[in-house]
């Protein structure tokens, strides 16, 4: 995680905060992986993650 690049928080989401990442991917693809803040058990859980192609990457470039 040391590598990822934050893409969009939305911390008033419902049920959980909910941030996005770019990641890296030891071949070289990167995809985006959502997270979300379960703050009574004190954690953050991976809800999904998306494989990026070059598509994507010109989206948000």
């Amino acid at each position: 995680m040391s590598e990822a690049r934050l893409m969009s928080q939305r911390p008033l989401a419902r049920p959980h905060p909910i941030v996005e990442v770019r990641v890296p991917l030891p071949d070289g693809a990167e995809c985006k992986a959502v997270w979300s803040l379960l703050r009574r058990e004190g954690v953050a859980k991976l809800v999904t993650a998306h494989l990026l192609d070059e598509d994507d990457l010109i989206e948000e470039a």
